[in-house]
């Protein structure tokens, strides 16, 4: 069974570190630089990885990506702010956004499931009929996570998850402590059940991307444990005020004029007198 094409657009110097990740994960890739990605999209790969380091700014990513209609996975620098997440997360055809922390493998691995997911819908489409419409791109993933108790992870998640569905958007809120807090900020007795409050459901559990997909916007109570699911993961270190949990739910909009991602070179200046 052939595997739908892959491109992988990085930098010449994380190469070897993306071909192991890939050969990990029993993936054959194409790779290309940020020089020959123009022309490697000319031959319309199904799906394409991008190193965002490749880039200077959001801008110019963004115009790259205008160029084609292919599934991207998308893998940010440390210096990308949460407005530009956000940004990149509301994209066309972005089908997953990572954070400099996540392991190669992992973001690989991701692929490898979206990959048998895509021959699977394949294999399906052409003994069912379409479908009449489509679930809806998840956007915001927040997550939060204190290494100690009383910093407010829970209040947090919750508050955050208010805000978004204030907006109406549809939020999944995830409690992966099981505890039932996020039921008790509510006003609920705790259920392993999926819990609906206006347009928050409240999920006991770890959260899946397959759940994930069914939502607009996704919040996690992580409690003091950082998790891997693919979001925006918070630590905290007390309890934050609402107007910083604002910030996090609603990034402002980046603007034309965004800031470089990569850290300028260093000047030597001397000064005389």
């Amino acid at each position: 069974m052939a595997k739908p094409d892959v491109l992988l657009a990085t930098t010449p110097n994380r190469r070897m570190d993306w071909q192991a990740a890939f050969a990990s994960a029993g993936v054959k890739v194409a790779i290309c630089d940020r020089r020959d990605l123009s022309d490697a999209l000319v031959n319309r790969p199904a799906w394409v990885l991008v190193d965002a380091l490749i880039f200077n700014s959001l801008p110019e990513m963004q115009a790259a990506l205008a160029q084609t209609e292919a599934s991207f996975i998308v893998v940010l620098p440390a210096q990308a702010s949460a407005a530009e997440r956000a940004a990149v997360q509301r994209l066309p055809h972005v089908c997953a956004v990572y954070g400099s922390e996540t392991a190669l493998l992992d973001v690989a691995q991701y692929l490898v499931s979206r990959l048998k997911s895509s021959v699977k819908t394949e294999t399906s489409a052409a003994a069912e009929p379409p479908a009449v419409g489509h679930l809806p791109q998840t956007g915001v993933r927040l997550a939060f996570w204190g290494t100690r108790g009383g910093v407010g992870v829970s209040t947090t998640a919750w508050q955050a998850a208010q805000i978004l569905a204030d907006t109406g958007l549809d939020v999944a809120l995830f409690d992966t402590t099981k505890r039932g807090d996020l039921h008790l900020l509510c006003g609920q007795a705790p259920t392993p059940e999926p819990l609906r409050q206006g347009n928050v459901t409240i999920y006991s559990g770890a959260p899946t991307e397959e759940i994930a997909a069914q939502h607009q916007a996704i919040v996690i109570d992580g409690g003091r444990e950082r998790g891997t699911f693919n979001a925006m993961w918070i630590e905290l270190s007390r309890p934050p005020a609402r107007e910083q949990i604002q910030r996090w739910a609603l990034p402002e909009q980046p603007t034309a004029n965004t800031r470089i991602w990569r850290v300028p070179r260093l000047i030597a200046i001397e000064v005389m007198d």
